[in-house]
């Protein structure tokens, strides 16, 4: 490979990221890149054919890369959810009584006075709607919601508060990043249906993690040692007390409760030298290398596919199919194809 191509796709991928980050910092901006888009895609396709037979020329890679930015510009306009024609925003009253269907997608560590839920909306008032929100109810209600659940409710949406004095966390800001601008405090008369509903796969992983930390909760194992093999092997950090966070805080070991890429690394050589006898067999390097992926990727499902889970498991099965396609592994291409594949699934 020639040392001006080597970084070639790092560049795209760069430039990837700052039409991400021109979008996010002027969204106003939006229309524009649009139109920047179709009007490069034309003349990148006539220098494409013109060098189709002779490689090389600095236009084509500039043309690409100004491609990029307006392609990653509008990547992120289409993530967002608040840019969606049927967005919630749309159909919210303030100060008003609204009728929401919607489903439980994620349960949050309870507080002090109340327990929080993430919901998926599906309609207001009986009109369909798209978007996501907090709901909050006090722990006197008692309501045993669980992940996949649908819900019937009524209750008045609130925007979220801001931060009230400088340096405190900004919660608002914290939800915002995840496209999540609303909340709704109800009481239990508030509930008017729980349907099982359809679920989905992330909502399936969630169902599945709370199986596993039942079962080990019929275990002999201590409130503290369940908490901490609940948080190494699984990334659920809902159980660790206050005591225990500080304690693992002070002596620098908090990482060793979060799921990362070291052990999506530990999973990669169990099941690499679990599964290393099936190359004896007739297309045995194919099955070891499809046993592997089918590994990470459980793995990473089961874990809920956070960003450092999600980084290294495409990493890892990128070097899999590139030793079994037998090339040359080039760490800059596979870093830069990661990174810009997470872009594109999700920019923020």
């Amino acid at each position: 490979m020639k040392p001006s191509n080597r970084y070639i796709i790092f560049r795209l991928a760069l430039a990837f990221a700052s039409g991400i980050a021109a979008s996010h910092l002027w969204p106003e901006l939006a229309y524009w890149h649009f139109r920047g888009l179709i009007l490069s895609l034309v003349p990148l396709l006539g220098f494409y054919l013109a060098a189709y037979h002779q490689r090389g020329g600095w236009g084509l890679e500039l043309l690409a890369v100004v491609t990029l930015f307006f392609l990653g510009s509008l990547n992120l306009q289409a993530s967002l959810l608040s840019s969606h024609p049927e967005a919630m925003e749309h159909h919210i009253r303030p100060m008003d009584l609204q009728l929401i269907e919607s489903q439980l997608i994620s349960v949050h560590k309870p507080g002090s006075y109340y327990q929080s839920y993430t919901l998926k909306v599906k309609s207001i008032d009986h009109k369909k709607a798209v978007g996501n929100f907090l709901l909050r109810t006090t722990k006197d209600d008692c309501l045993q919601l669980r992940t996949g659940q649908q819900l019937v409710l009524y209750g008045v949406f609130d925007e979220l508060s801001p931060r009230l004095n400088p340096g405190q966390f900004d919660s608002r800001k914290y939800w915002a990043n995840k496209q999540i601008n609303y909340q709704l405090r109800i009481r239990s008369d508030q509930l008017l249906k729980i349907i099982d509903g359809p679920k989905g796969w992330s909502v399936k992983a969630q169902i599945l993690r709370e199986r596993i930390i039942n079962k080990l909760r019929l275990t002999s194992l201590g409130k503290e040692q369940l908490a901490i093999t609940v948080a190494m092997l699984l990334g659920d950090r809902t159980d660790l007390s206050p005591e225990l966070r500080s304690n693992f805080q002070q002596a620098g070991a908090m990482h060793l409760l979060a799921i990362s890429g070291l052990h999506v690394g530990i999973i990669f050589a169990i099941i690499s030298f679990i599964s290393y006898p099936l190359r004896w067999l007739p297309r045995g390097k194919l099955m070891q290398s499809l046993t592997t992926v089918i590994a990470i990727i459980s793995f990473a499902w089961l874990t809920g596919s956070s960003a450092s889970v999600s980084r290294a498991s495409l990493l890892i099965i990128l070097y899999i199919i590139v030793q079994w396609i037998n090339r040359p592994a080039d760490t800059t291409h596979i870093l830069s194809l990661v990174f810009l594949a997470l872009l594109v699934y999700k920019p923020l």
